[in-house]
């Protein structure tokens, strides 16, 4: 298990775009926390790590931002989900897509879809975040 202590916003970006660095096209994410915990900045890090140059977003209304070489799924209201209404919402389509995409929020479902995702986890401590994850 690797695990990473972040201090602030600033660390948090420059975590992302190391993190970038490493991932290869068609890699899929989830990404796990509570509110706050800093998962959306993560995915902006990213972002410039791969160099895309649109301000990255919290997709919580959208459902489903396209960023060119990334999709930024976010699926916190749509936590109980068939695999038929995820097909309707076009999230199925994003998630086969060949890009990168980091997913916020994924469920029970989705997570059963793509055992091969890689999972990081992110949790308050005292005023930062850890941020673990398997390789």
């Amino acid at each position: 298990m690797n695990k990473v202590y972040i201090k602030n916003e600033k660390e948090m970006i420059n975590f992302g775009k190391i993190f970038a660095k490493n991932l290869k096209k068609n890699s899929l994410i989830f990404l796990e926390g509570e509110l706050g915990t800093g998962k959306t900045t993560f995915v902006k890090g990213i972002g410039k790590g791969l160099g895309i140059k649109d301000i990255i977003k919290s997709p919580s209304f959208l459902i489903i931002h396209n960023y060119g070489k990334m999709v930024h799924i976010d699926l916190y209201r749509i936590q109980s989900s068939t695999i038929e209404e995820l097909e309707e919402m076009g999230i199925i389509e994003a998630l086969n897509s060949k890009k990168i995409k980091v997913v916020e929020w994924p469920n029970n479902l989705v997570k059963k879809l793509y055992p091969e995702a890689k999972i990081l986890k992110f949790k308050f401590k005292g005023r930062g975040r850890y941020v673990s994850w398997k390789n």
